[in-house]
C-alpha cells in the first residue's frame, strides 16, 4: 500500500467536557481501492472507507471507542491498585 497523506484531524472527547484531542492519521489506499486509515497515537484505532468522508466518519468513531477501552482498563486498574494498598 502506498502513503496517500499524513494528515492531522481534529476529535473532541467526551471524557473531559470541553478537550479537544489533535490525532494523526496515516492514510493509505488498499487494493480494493478503498481508503484505510490508522491513528499513529492510538495505533488499535485502525479502519477504512470508500472516500475521505467516510474514512474520517469511521476513524472517529475508531478513535472514540479506542479511548473508552483505555479508559475502562485504566478504571481496572486503579480498582486493582487500591485493593493492592488497603
Amino acid at each position: 500500500m502506498n502513503v496517500i497523506s499524513n494528515t492531522s484531524c481534529t476529535f473532541a472527547v467526551k471524557i473531559l467536557k470541553f478537550m479537544v484531542m489533535n490525532y494523526s492519521i496515516c492514510i493509505q489506499k488498499n487494493k480494493n481501492g478503498w481508503l484505510t486509515g490508522q491513528c499513529e497515537q492510538l495505533p488499535e484505532a485502525i479502519t477504512e472507507g470508500k472516500d475521505i468522508d467516510h474514512l474520517m466518519k469511521n476513524m472517529y468513531e475508531a478513535i472514540t471507542e479506542a479511548l473508552e477501552i483505555r479508559r475502562e482498563d485504566l478504571k481496572k486498574f486503579y480498582v486493582h491498585l487500591q485493593m493492592k494498598i488497603e
